[in-house]
């Protein structure tokens, strides 16, 4: 088993904001998509980063 923690919040009520979820959802989807690639390029990192939207 393993656990990837993508991101973090402070939760202050009962409802997770839909945010979050999106959030937590779309790196999901990234790591997924790169988790058995290690890149050593800074343009490559920045490309995920772009397509990740950060």
């Amino acid at each position: 088993m393993l656990i990837v923690i993508t991101s973090a919040f402070q939760k202050k009520t009962q409802e997770t904001p839909p945010g979050e979820i999106m959030r937590a959802e779309q790196l999901r989807k990234l790591w997924m998509k790169y988790r058995n690639r290690y890149t050593g390029s800074q343009k490559e990192r920045e490309a995920i980063l772009k397509e990740l939207g950060l």
